[in-house]
């Protein structure tokens, strides 16, 4: 049996992940702070998520007030909660459900496009989150065209033990703007370091990779490097990422248009760094750094290889580590272009 409950002037709202365990007492005393009353819905909230009603009918224009509370992560509308006590029949209802929802805001917003996103909190509901997906998907594209990149709506579903959630967000209310420098930049950069010794370096090169999406190869030397890149990544807890592999000197540098090392016995500084990635990357040519590793610096049969050779930091006579010295010169690039990035787009 399906019983089906209408909401009006009702949000979920979700929070950052450091912010999943502050009281209810207190978003309702920042969000009357900054002049939004609220009713909390407490029997619709969850860790990280609440149920909020006002008198405020616009989502983008909670939204625009809310997200000055930095907490706040996702905003969305909610428009019904189906309670149910088996499976039948709750694939049809919602199909329904999220129609109307879907033809409330084109007729609201003037959107073009739609995603539908899914959670699936209760994992006995029969049909994963991806397939529910699909399936309201399908059925809502009969009225609207998808875009899973950039949609200018959300259709929401959140499934529970016995209830679901069904509601809506825009683009503008859904996706919290954070500054940040394209990661299309970096694609025109890639990283080479000497074979390390240990596997806590390993584990280090591979984190820094993963966080900041930059192409990261091992120059193997003792033909253990891709074994090492596999213990490392099961004591991290992660499949291997596509982007750390490893390299062999005959071919490690066939795929980039210039050469860089980086090293404490180098001449030139920041300022030339700056420049000639600028040069390099804004004309769609790829840019390898090359390091040594904790030990060795980069030997002289690779610097044959370089363009030039890039000194980091004060001279102290102190080498950085390898993944300190990746992080300091990738900050150096993208500080480049953070100052020209309007230029760049």
């Amino acid at each position: 049996m399906l019983n089906i409950e209408k909401f009006e002037n009702t949000y979920i709202i979700t929070l950052e992940p450091y912010a999943k365990k502050i009281s209810f007492e207190k978003i309702f005393k920042d969000l009357k702070e900054i002049g939004v009353d609220v009713e909390i819905v407490y029997e619709l909230s969850r860790e990280g998520e609440v149920v909020l009603k006002t008198d405020i009918e616009d989502i983008n224009y909670i939204s625009k007030i809310m997200r000055t509370i930095n907490y706040i992560c996702h905003i969305l509308k909610l428009k019904y909660v189906v309670r149910y006590e088996d499976f039948d029949n709750v694939v049809d209802m919602l199909k329904r459900l999220c129609m109307d929802t879907l033809r409330e805001v084109l007729d609201r917003y003037r959107c073009r496009n739609f995603r539908v996103v899914c959670k699936r909190i209760y994992k006995k509901f029969p049909i994963t989150s991806v397939e529910l997906c699909r399936i309201v998907g399908i059925e809502l594209s009969k009225i609207c065209e998808v875009n899973l990149e950039n949609p200018e709506c959300y259709i929401y579903i959140e499934v529970r033990r016995g209830i679901i959630l069904v509601g809506y967000s825009t683009n503008v209310s859904y996706v919290k703007i954070r500054e940040v420098i394209p990661h299309n930049i970096l694609n025109y950069v890639e990283v080479i370091v000497l074979e390390p010794l240990t596997i806590y370096e390993y584990m280090d090169l591979i984190q820094l990779a993963r966080a900041i999406n930059v192409k990261l190869k091992i120059l193997d030397k003792s033909g253990r490097s891709i074994n090492m890149i596999y213990e490392a990544c099961n004591k991290l807890g992660i499949d291997k990422p596509e982007n750390v592999d490893v390299c062999y000197l005959e071919d490690c540098f066939k795929d980039v248009d210039y050469i860089v090392v980086l090293s404490q016995y180098a001449i030139h500084g920041e300022s030339v760094l700056q420049e000639l990635s600028y040069n390099i990357i804004s004309r769609g040519r790829r840019l390898c750094l090359v390091l040594g590793n904790e030990i060795e610096d980069v030997p002289i049969e690779i610097r044959d290889f370089a363009h030039c050779e890039i000194r980091l930091g004060p001279m102290t006579g102190h080498a950085m580590r390898s993944t300190t010295a990746i992080a300091y010169a990738l900050g150096v690039i993208l500080s480049k272009f953070s100052k020209r990035l309007t230029q760049w787009l």
